[in-house]
């Protein structure tokens, strides 16, 4: 699906990004569908200006088939190489993962593997779940999870101050000491009963 555009998934965050004078563009390296089915080639990526500031937003790629696991998921490699490409360049990037069933498999994912170079180990093959009490007494597993209460160490966390942020199907994130990189949260998970459930496609959290 499109992230801009009228049947964009982030249409509104483009729009509130432009009118504070951003320039955005989107770009899809696997190409896009044609409204006949058919996958076309990807345009040339984004390239700025010499001297300009740019921030890139990866957005969560499909995983791979965990019924073949060595089919699909290829779109991985290719963001991963944008995304050295970009870190390299010194722009910012902001990356999005999404729980990938095949992790349990050991299928490596190139953009983890990026990023377990700065120190962040996104745990892929599980989903974080937060056990909730139902009207009637009943409980039950929830991987909807919301936060009310951000880090007020960074500005973009103290704007976010009276928001309320919900996560679905998060990933634990474990970070380590990189020499030269600081972690700095931007989010907490706090709830009743939080784990990390690995066996979450059967059903666990709906």
């Amino acid at each position: 699906m499109p992230a801009t555009g009228p049947r964009g998934q982030f249409q509104h965050v483009a729009r509130r990004l432009e009118s504070s004078g951003f320039e955005v563009q989107q770009w899809n390296p696997e190409g896009q569908m044609s409204q006949f089915g058919q996958q076309t080639p990807p345009a040339p990526a984004p390239t700025p200006a010499p001297g300009q500031k740019a921030v890139w937003i990866f957005l969560p790629t499909m995983p791979a088939n965990p019924m073949n696991p060595m089919a699909g998921g290829g779109g991985n490699q290719v963001v991963a190489d944008k995304l050295n490409e970009r870190l390299e360049a010194g722009d910012g990037v902001f990356v999005m993962l999404m729980a990938d069933p095949s992790a349990r498999f050991g299928v490596a994912n190139p953009i983890a593997d990026t990023l377990n170079r700065w120190g962040i180990t996104p745990q892929l093959d599980r989903v974080v779940l937060d056990l909730t009490q139902l009207p009637d007494k009943r409980t039950r597993a929830s991987n909807a999870l919301h936060v009310d209460q951000w880090p007020q160490a960074l500005p973009i966390t103290t704007a976010l101050a009276g928001m309320r942020g919900l996560f679905i199907q998060a990933s634990p994130l474990v970070t380590g000491e990189t020499e030269g990189v600081t972690h700095q949260p931007l989010a907490r998970l706090k709830g009743n009963k939080l784990w990390a459930e690995r066996d979450f496609e059967d059903g666990a959290g709906q």
